[in-house]
Parts: structure tokens; C-alpha cells; sequence
């Protein structure tokens, strides 16, 4: 069976921030990866939605990603019961084994109502009943990354191999990075960026490798294959 790993993003570049290098690390491994952008970031101080859709394909190319859809829900106020409905749809369609979104204790007001219906979404998804297309589907493991917060992960990978490709991806959004002829942001200060490839290299300390991504469990593993598990599966921390 296609092994498959969906990605929640309340905007483009979040999936990036918090999980790029798990992602490249995925699909060199044969994942399937798809990220669902829930808004175009319309709300920015920075670029045009278009401006961003071209940025997100890029690294979304860079990291090997195989599908990039967006929900076009609306930036900066995102609600729970519109957004629950398209993760439904999402995983039903895609029928991930993996299902990530951000860390719901983040600053981020979209960032919290993404994280928080992980949960519900990936229950709801497994009811027939439940009036979303698509067959019923339940994913195995929902991991929550972060962005603006972290706290001690419950679970780390490795993604020393591929950071590159993480730097190169964050690279592509000049718009929200790059403050040259733009207007000023928390974003686009190079202190930034510098957290979140230190807190990587942090993560990574923590296990003695170069960079490491880290996560909080959201949802249960469904085991069914110990060597798995306890082998390149990996295991909660």
C-alpha cells in the first residue's frame, strides 16, 4: 500500500518552518507527501496570494513534495467548522497514514484552530456517517510541528541529510524572508529564520545529530508490526 504522509499548513511557508526537512526525508524514503495550504496568506504585509502560490510550488518542488493543494479559506480567520470539513475531505482523499498540522499552542491565532482540530478531523474521517465525499479513513499517527513556539518534543527525526533542501525551500519565500524592498516584518528579520534552523540544530543536539525536526503527538501510533515500530518506524521519545 502507497504510503502516504498529508501535511495541514494554515498558510503557505508554515509546513516549511516547522517540517520542511521531514518532508524532503519522506519522500526520498518513497512517501507520498501532499500538503494542504488551508489559506493563501492573503493577510501577509508582504507579496500578492499569487506572489506566494509561485513560492509555495517551488519549495514544494525543492522538497519533493508530490501535491500542493489550497483550501482558499480565509486568512486570518480561520474557524474551526469550515476548516474541520476540509481536513476531512483531505484525508479522506488522500488516505494518509501520517497526518501533521502545527502546534496548537502557537502565537498564531490560525495556527492554534489548525492544530487543535487535528484530532477531531482524523476521528470524524473514520465515521461513515459523517457527510464528508469519500470513503471513511483514519490515519495512523498525528504529529503537531512547530513554528513560532516549541516545548520539549515527544518525538524527533533526523533530518540532518536533507537540511539543505529545508534552507533551500525557505529560500523561495524572498517575499516573507528577504526584507530588501519590502515592508519590515517580525518574518523578514534575519533573526527569524536563525531560531528556526537554531532550534533545529537544538532538536538535533538533543540526539546527537547535525539537525533534527520535533513534534508532539496529537494522536495514538496504531501498531501492528513491532520491527517497524521499534525499527526505522521510529517510537514516541
Amino acid at each position: 500500500m502507497e504510503r502516504t504522509l498529508l501535511v495541514i499548513a494554515p498558510h503557505p511557508d508554515d509546513a516549511e518552518l516547522g517540517c520542511g526537512g521531514t518532508l524532503a526525508l519522506a519522500a526520498s524514503q518513497g512517501w507520498r507527501v501532499v500538503i494542504l495550504d488551508l489559506t493563501r496568506g492573503e493577510m501577509a504585509s508582504n507579496a500578492s496570494p499569487e506572489e506566494r502560490e509561485a513560492e509555495a510550488r517551488q519549495a514544494a518542488r525543492l522538497l519533493g513534495v508530490a501535491e500542493r493543494h489550497c483550501a482558499g479559506l480565509p486568512d486570518g480567520q480561520l474557524e474551526a467548522a469550515s476548516s474541520l470539513r476540509q481536513v476531512v475531505a483531505a484525508v479522506r482523499s488522500h488516505r494518509p497514514q501520517i497526518l501533521m498540522g502545527p502546534y496548537h499552542r502557537d502565537r498564531h491565532p490560525d495556527h492554534q484552530v489548525a492544530g487543535q482540530l487535528l484530532p477531531r478531523a482524523a476521528h470524524l474521517a473514520g465515521l461513515p456517517r459523517y457527510r464528508v465525499p469519500g470513503e471513511p479513513w483514519r490515519p495512523r499517527v498525528i504529529l503537531q510541528y512547530f513554528i513560532n513556539e516549541h516545548t520539549h518534543p515527544q518525538v524527533l527525526v533526523d533530518v540532518s541529510g536533507v537540511h539543505h533542501l529545508k534552507r533551500k525551500a525557505l529560500a523561495t519565500y524572498r517575499s516573507q524572508f528577504c526584507p530588501r524592498g519590502r515592508r519590515v516584518t517580525v518574518l523578514n528579520r534575519p533573526a527569524y529564520l536563525q531560531y528556526i534552523l537554531a532550534r533545529d540544530r537544538y532538536f538535533g543536539a538533543l540526539r546527537g545529530v547535525e539537525a533534527a525536526e520535533g513534534f508532539m503527538m496529537a494522536g495514538g501510533w496504531w501498531v501492528d508490526d513491532l520491527d517497524v515500530f521499534l525499527g526505522r518506524g521510529g517510537r514516541p521519545d
